[in-house]
């Protein structure tokens, strides 16, 4: 999981996230959260998701331009196996990639938890235990 939290003294603004979700390639879907979804197979699985990092984590269409949130959560799914499969480094990739899009977009930061800016070598760390997860090299 990684956190995008706004700046100090600022807030993320409902159109902003939903822009910024898009831009990442997201979906506003199932559980009224952001998920982006396999290309591959007929269950178009997420490979993450993003919520909202206070309760109750949803997004609403109807409620987006009026709503504001203190941070996101992009949460990374357990890599596939079989023949569905997407390489586990490609996966983490794509997701840090996402993250960083759409901290970028919205002006903010991005974190290990709440506290904790992520840095180097929190990404290799968690790099390296989603790729053995996965049955992947990284």
């Amino acid at each position: 999981m990684i956190f995008v939290r706004p700046r100090p003294g600022s807030t993320f603004r409902g159109p902003a996230i939903f822009s910024a979700a898009r831009a990442a390639g997201m979906e506003l879907g199932k559980r009224d959260i952001f998920h982006h979804l396999s290309k591959q197979g007929t269950g178009a699985a997420p490979l993450f998701s993003m919520t909202d990092m206070y309760q109750p984590g949803t997004f609403s269409a109807k409620k987006a331009t009026t709503m504001k949130t203190g941070g996101l959560a992009l949460i990374l799914y357990p890599p596939r196996r079989g023949p569905e499969a997407v390489a586990a480094n490609l996966i983490f990739d794509h997701f840090l990639a996402s993250a960083r899009l759409i901290a970028k977009s919205l002006d903010g930061l991005l974190f290990l938890d709440r506290l904790a800016p992520l840095e180097a070598q929190h990404i290799s760390s968690l790099r390296s235990r989603y790729c053995a997860a996965g049955g992947q090299a990284s």
